[in-house]
């Protein structure tokens, strides 16, 4: 387990790593995806909810549940 945030490394949609490092400094809304919840519905929302709020600074990053 990380002792800090930004130690965390998660996979993207693509497979690639990507370090939440990068979100240093940011204001961020982690949201855990669930399987079963990785619906389009979901993921429409959340971009949604980045769009809405980006030019206030917010980014706004689903994460998927571990062991999925």
């Amino acid at each position: 387990m990380a002792d800090d945030l930004y130690d965390v490394t998660v996979t993207q949609a693509d497979g690639t790593p990507w370090s939440l490092w990068e979100l240093h400094g940011q204001v961020v809304l982690l949201v855990t995806l669930h399987g079963a919840a990785k619906s389009t519905v979901q993921l429409v929302g959340i971009d949604k909810l980045q769009k809405a709020f980006a030019a206030q600074g917010l980014t706004v990053v689903g994460v998927p549940m571990s062991g999925e």
